[in-house]
Formats: C-alpha cells, sequence, structure tokens
C-alpha cells in the first residue's frame, strides 16, 4: 500500500529563519541586490538600466529603474559606468515614510517621457513578516499532518514504533523553530502596525488642508518667544523657510526639490504646532503636501545660539550625530515695500548701479564690466533690503530638469547700515568677509 510521502520542512524553515532576520535588520539600513546595465547606442546620453531586490522598512521592494544619464555631468557618468553588473550595496532608509511604507507595503510608478529627463520606474514592495508569515505555512502543515496521522491509530510494532519515537525527537526542534518563527512573524506585523498607527494619530488636529498655507500672525502683538517670526535655511539645493506664529503654530515651505508635492498643492509644505521646553524647541506635524514630511512626526532640536537675525539649533541626524543648523531671519516678501522711503531711487557704487523703482522692480547695472544687466523685485522691511533676482537663462534642458533650483529667482539679503536722502551702505549678510557697498543718490527719490 503507497502512501504520500511526509516531507521535512527543514528548508521551509531556513527560509523562514533568513527572512525573519532581514526583516530586524531592514529597521535600520536597507540592502540593495541589483543588476545594472548601460546603453549609450546614441552617444549623447547614456540610459541606465536597474532590476533588483531591496529591502527596508519591513518592506522586500521588487525594483526596475530605467534613466538617462546626461552626458554633460561627468559626475553622474562616472557613477554610472563604474557599477555595471550584479552589485550588493547597503543604503540608508528612506527618510520621511508614509504609514503603508513603515509597514512594508509600497508602490510607486514613475514615468517621463521628456527625452531630457525620461525616467520609467517601477517598485512594488510587500512585507517581509508577510513573506514569514506564507513561509510558515508549510512547517505548520507538517506538524498538523503528523498530529492527525497520530490520532488516526499508531502501528503496533513496537520495533516501528521505537523508529517513529526517535523521528520524532529529532522533528521535534523543527517543529518548535517553525512554530516560533510564525509566532515572531505575527507578533512583528501586529507591533509594527499598533506602533506606527500610533505615531500617526498622536498629533492633532486631524485634517490637514490640501493647498498652501500661512501661518497666522497677531499684528501688533509682541512675540511669545524670540523665535517667532520666519527663518531661512539653505541645504545644497533645498531651501526651507519656516513661520512660527504666536498661537503655537508654525508651517515650513521647500524650494529647490524636482519632484511634486504629495497633494493637490503648488508648493512643497508643511505645519503643525511648535512649543519650547526649556532649551529644546519640539515642532509635531499635523499636516503635509510634501514627501520629505510625515503626518504626526516629531522633530526636537536645542537652542544653540538666537539673536534678532540668526538662529543656531543642534540636533541628531538621521544616523544619530549631532549636526548644527544655522537660520537667517526673514521677512515675507511684499514686492515694492519699503518701510524707509528713502531707499527708492538709483544708487551708484564703485561695483555697480542699482536702480530700486517705486513699483517693486529692481535693475543691476555693471559699469566697465562685460557682465550683463540683472532684473529683478525688491522689498525693504526693517533694516533688511532683499532682492530676488531672475536667474540666469540655462540652456540646456538636461540641467533644468536636474538641478530645478537653477531657473528659481536668487534672492540676496542685505543689511542696510545706513539709509539717507543722499547715502546708501549696505552689506551682503551671510558673507561677513565682504566690506560694506557704499552708494551715492544719482537721482532723488
Amino acid at each position: 500500500m503507497s502512501h504520500k510521502r511526509n516531507r521535512s520542512p527543514a528548508l521551509a524553515i531556513l527560509l523562514l529563519v533568513a527572512t525573519l532576520a532581514l526583516a530586524v535588520r531592514s529597521l535600520w539600513v536597507s540592502d540593495f541586490l541589483r543588476w545594472q546595465s548601460i546603453d549609450d547606442s546614441d552617444h549623447r546620453s547614456l540610459v541606465q538600466t536597474t532590476w533588483g531586490l531591496r529591502t527596508a522598512r519591513l518592506g522586500l521592494a521588487f525594483v526596475y529603474d530605467q534613466a538617462i544619464v546626461s552626458m554633460r555631468n561627468p559626475r553622474e557618468v562616472d557613477a554610472a559606468l563604474a557599477s555595471p553588473g550584479l552589485s550588493y550595496v547597503v543604503e540608508d532608509l528612506p527618510e520621511h515614510p508614509s504609514l503603508a511604507r513603515r509597514l512594508g507595503f509600497g508602490f510607486e510608478r514613475i514615468t517621463d517621457e521628456r527625452p531630457e529627463s525620461f525616467r520609467n520606474s517601477l517598485e512594488l514592495s510587500v512585507p517581509l513578516w508577510l513573506v514569514a508569515m506564507l513561509l510558515a505555512i508549510g512547517p505548520a502543515r507538517w506538524l498538523l499532518a503528523n498530529r492527525a496521522a497520530r490520532a488516526a491509530g499508531a502501528d503496533k510494532d513496537p520495533a516501528r514504533d521505537a523508529a517513529r519515537n526517535g523521528l520524532r525527537a529529532e522533528r521535534r526542534p523543527l517543529v518548535k523553530t517553525a512554530v516560533i518563527a510564525l509566532a515572531v512573524g505575527i507578533v512583528m506585523g501586529a507591533a509594527a502596525a499598533l506602533f506606527y498607527a500610533g505615531r500617526r494619530h498622536a498629533a492633532a488636529p486631524a485634517t490637514a488642508p490640501t493647498g498652501t498655507a500661512t501661518v497666522a500672525t497677531a499684528d501688533h502683538q509682541p512675540p511669545i518667544h524670540p523665535i517667532v517670526g520666519m527663518w531661512r535655511i539653505r541645504m545644497d539645493s533645498i531651501r526651507a523657510t519656516y513661520q512660527f506664529a504666536n498661537d503655537g503654530s508654525f508651517v515650513v515651505t521647500f524650494t529647490g526639490l524636482p519632484q511634486r508635492p504629495t497633494a493637490p498643492s503648488d508648493a512643497h509644505d508643511a505645519g503643525g504646532t511648535w512649543r519650547v521646553d526649556d532649551k529644546e524647541l519640539i515642532l509635531t506635524y499635523a499636516w503635509s503636501n510634501t514627501p520629505l514630511v510625515v503626518v504626526g512626526e516629531r522633530e526636537t532640536a536645542t537652542f544653540v545660539a538666537i539673536d534678532p537675525n540668526r538662529l543656531e539649533l543642534e540636533h541628531a541626524d538621521r544616523k544619530g550625530r549631532p549636526e548644527r543648523l544655522v537660520f537667517e531671519r526673514t521677512y515675507p516678501f511684499e514686492k515694492g515695500k519699503a518701510d524707509v522711503r528713502a531707499i527708492i531711487g538709483r544708487w551708484k557704487s564703485p561695483q555697480f548701479t542699482l536702480d530700486l523703482k517705486p513699483g517693486g522692480e529692481v535693475a543691476i547695472t555693471y559699469d566697465g564690466r562685460d557682465a550683463k544687466a540683472r532684473a529683478g523685485k525688491w522689498s525693504q522691511q526693517g533694516k533688511t533690503l532683499t532682492l530676488l533676482m531672475e536667474a540666469p537663462y540655462v540652456k540646456s534642458a538636461a540641467q533644468r530638469a536636474a538641478h530645478p533650483h537653477l531657473t528659481e529667482p536668487r534672492e540676496e539679503t542685505y543689511d542696510i547700515r545706513t539709509v539717507d536722502e543722499l547715502r546708501l551702505i549696505l552689506h551682503r549678510r551671510n558673507l561677513p568677509e565682504t566690506e560694506h557697498i557704499v552708494f551715492a543718490r544719482i537721482t532723488p527719490a
């Protein structure tokens, strides 16, 4: 009489243990096993194609990415040519993931058919804890089948009983391992869901605006803390502007990002509530239109120094290392606003001529130079003159797509040292090594 062979689940158990180990490791780092190829058939650009598997934040992602690499960017070309074929890299975890990403789920599709910025990308992520539960099915069925066979009736042959008992003793550790692994997978999935769901709903209010918001400030009210107002910091091509209000709310707006906002909004912005506890600044995000910020996220930083024009904070970066952040005071830009009307007019310095027009336009011309005249807008508040100058034209479409900040207006901030009917003295903020710029009026205001 034939019977179906009851195979050992050893392979499934080994895969289960390996999956659980990857799941735990994915909470700290991202592992990426990839195959990359290069196509340079048109001799003007490279097309890099990547296939691979990536683990990150309890997820196992299947990655396909095809993107253009401009031949005009030597750094990107060298990086692409240095890593064809099979490779394994350890990467930092993606910042500010969504709730689904934190649980291991994810789907991202990017399609850009423009020749200068072509990209075709697909990433599908499934939870590692779900894979572990599926791998645990085999050992669990094996365990149930053995128990059912014993319940149906045992062979009375003493010799066979002894052999069977010995086999059961050998298999018992494997069974225990399977049951423990199954339980660990279930517990990890449930714990991750509860933990991240709790973090997501910890902040209030629950509703988030979909458009660009501004902080409501109380006019003519003294600030409750020196941080109240607008502060700006620049990190590479990204510029972040924070507005802190007396009512404990804040808004941060990011510029210089290549991707689009995550909501029906024209700006990458987010906001929530702020408070100061002794020397610690605590921000809690209640809404977000940008992938840089997750709703419910909490940021903390320690005050190092603060004065009317400069704010210095210290916090731990994503790798836990201390990092200093230096902000400069800024004001809402209002074209043509002038607290001091005497500043309007044409001013001549040894370096250039500055024409501040009543309508808010500004022109800068250079005498005896080949440099082209520059145009833009101006605003003056208190002892600060802000110029928003038009960016120089960038001919390369690839450069414009890869570096959008190159096409954004260039902001220049000056401290006003002196201004009257005849003389204007300015100093370029954040450039302490530069000398004061002394102007003489050449036309009346």
